[in-house]
């Protein structure tokens, strides 16, 4: 990495170290906050000495619709903002719930791949841009063979460099318009006219409405850009010289609320009810599962390779088996009729799993051996009650008749 862009700090050193080694985890990052007593959080992905994908802070909304707005707007219809509430509430704090929805977009067909690419790419790039030139950094890793996303993988020197030289032009810009200025600014302020008459007298009038419909101490310095369809250097040094002159004012905003969110409060702790293995080659399959059946006291193994699986089912022996139906090198039909001939899969339940719900699909799953059948993105309320049907509901009956029998 280039010393001379930026300060080497424990950060770059443990940037240096996941790349040299090629590891596989997650690099948490406390980092101050202004005028907050509170560090903000930001989470580093990599996979194989790659980033795969980045998130956190204060603005975590914001930034995802932002990149929406910038990359596919059609994700911001009514349909697909449900989507994302539901994603977030089926998640914690710490999960990639923007992943979820870019990968159930793409399978969609809603989302292009190209697309997926553009929105990880601001994604990381922002974040490093947040956190690379600050000096007091604490760095947490813990490592995951975890993917979140497979679209596109991050040399770590580039998005360094490309980060450090974002850094070097704001603090270029910042120090040559705010002269003996003693408040640190940051680009999740909100700038606000706080001087009407001098802003329009010193604009014109096409220029002051248009900055009147922005500058509303609502949206951010990165918002800003975006509306005005600028880059965001630019936009920051149009405006510092009126911030420095104090006819427009930068305020503390939070961040945006989904319409009908609401984080669910922490769920009771229950009693395991046994293991479901998910055989996909999508990561982001098995962790949706987990998140929806992990608060019902299911533990859910998410199988990747669909050439791993017999070994990993023969050891776990789990009580239920979601199964994709399009996998690289086999199929789930084939599969499914191949653990329906194994005396220990014999009487387990698969479910397959398909973005093409037709009668057709149906009839092959049936014929192969599945016990039922379920469309993707897997829908909460449906994975639910089909687990439950298939187990607990036949557990009950089962005991119902041993007590009949006794």
């Amino acid at each position: 990495m280039d010393n001379d862009l930026t300060i080497m700090t424990r950060l770059f050193q443990d940037l240096k170290r996941i790349q040299m080694l090629q590891l596989s985890g997650q690099l948490t990052l406390q980092v101050p906050q202004l005028n907050q007593s509170n560090p903000s959080t930001w989470h580093i992905y990599f996979y194989l000495g790659r980033v795969v994908w980045a998130t956190g802070g204060l603005h975590r909304n914001r930034r995802w619709f932002r990149s929406l707005k910038q990359s596919c707007p059609a994700l911001m219809n009514p349909e697909w903002m449900h989507k994302t509430v539901t994603a977030m509430m089926t998640t914690d704090e710490l999960g990639h719930w923007e992943i979820q929805i870019i990968d159930q977009a793409v399978q969609a067909k809603v989302m292009t791949l190209e697309q997926a690419k553009a929105i990880v790419a601001t994604y990381v790039q922002e974040v490093f841009f947040c956190v690379i030139d600050q000096p007091n950094v604490q760095c947490e890793w813990s490592t995951s063979k975890e993917l979140p996303q497979q679209f596109v993988w991050l040399d770590i020197d580039q998005i360094v460099r490309s980060a450090s030289l974002l850094c070097i032009q704001w603090r270029k810009v910042v120090s040559q318009n705010l002269n003996d200025w003693d408040f640190e600014v940051s680009p999740d302020l909100a700038p606000i006219i706080h001087n009407a008459p001098e802003l329009q007298r010193l604009v014109s009038p096409g220029v002051y409405q248009g900055l009147s419909k922005v500058l509303t101490g609502q949206n951010t310095l990165w918002d800003v850009a975006l509306m005005m369809k600028k880059p965001f250097i630019a936009v920051v040094s149009s405006l510092l010289p009126f911030i420095q002159d104090a006819v427009i004012c930068l305020n503390e905003v939070s961040d945006v609320a989904f319409p009908g969110y609401k984080r669910p409060a922490a769920i009771k702790r229950v009693e395991p009810k046994g293991l479901i293995a998910c055989i996909d080659d999508s990561p982001v399959i098995g962790k949706e599962l987990e998140h929806i059946l992990a608060p019902l006291g299911y533990e859910v193994i998410s199988i990747l390779d669909p050439l791993q699986s017999l070994m990993i089912l023969l050891q776990k022996r789990p009580k239920l088996i979601f199964l994709d139906l399009v996998m690289p090198n086999t199929n789930g039909y084939e599969l499914c009729s191949f653990l329906r001939k194994s005396p220990l899969f014999k009487e387990t339940p698969i479910v397959m799993l398909t973005g093409h719900d037709g009668v057709i699909d149906r009839l092959r799953a049936k014929v192969a051996g599945s016990t039922d059948f379920l469309g993707k993105p897997p829908e909460p309320n449906k994975v639910i009650q089909t687990v439950q049907k298939l187990l607990e509901n036949s557990t009950a009956a089962r005991l119902s008749e041993n007590l009949v029998n006794i």
